[in-house]
């Protein structure tokens, strides 16, 4: 979740520089701002398990962020996009695992009172990449 988390708002930064599409940079905004508050609950929650967490991408993830900021105009909006919808994808079934653990953690809270966010994230990301998909498809 934690690693999840953090190439979120590294690729959401990027996005806010690089793409041209209004929609986009508020999505890449409001990512940015959520996940970094979330960001810092689960780093409370893992800390009180005596769990470390990353705080930097992983060097997989850095080769994507370097593959987002090799990208510009529609490339880079599609990538950014579909990314973002599937990081999303995973994140709602980690949280969605950790909350039918039959366990009373700080982590399984934090994932419950998360979820909600995740999912509300994840619809947003549908709804980017589908309207525009249907732009593209009613340009042709």
């Amino acid at each position: 979740a934690a690693a999840g988390g953090i190439i979120e708002v590294e690729a959401s930064k990027i996005a806010l520089q690089k793409s041209s599409d209004d929609r986009v940079r508020q999505f890449a905004q409001h990512m940015v701002d959520d996940h970094t508050k979330v960001g810092e609950a689960l780093k409370a929650a893992a800390s009180s398990e005596s769990i470390t967490i990353p705080d930097a991408p992983d060097s997989q993830q850095q080769r994507m962020l370097q593959r987002l900021k090799g990208l510009s105009g529609a490339q880079f909006d599609a990538a950014y996009k579909t990314q973002m919808l599937d990081d999303h994808k995973d994140a709602v079934g980690m949280f969605q695992q950790k909350i039918r653990e039959n366990l009373k953690t700080p982590l399984k809270q934090f994932a419950a009172d998360n979820l909600s966010t995740l999912k509300a994230h994840l619809q947003m990301a549908e709804e980017l990449t589908a309207s525009s998909s249907s732009k593209t498809s009613a340009s042709r």
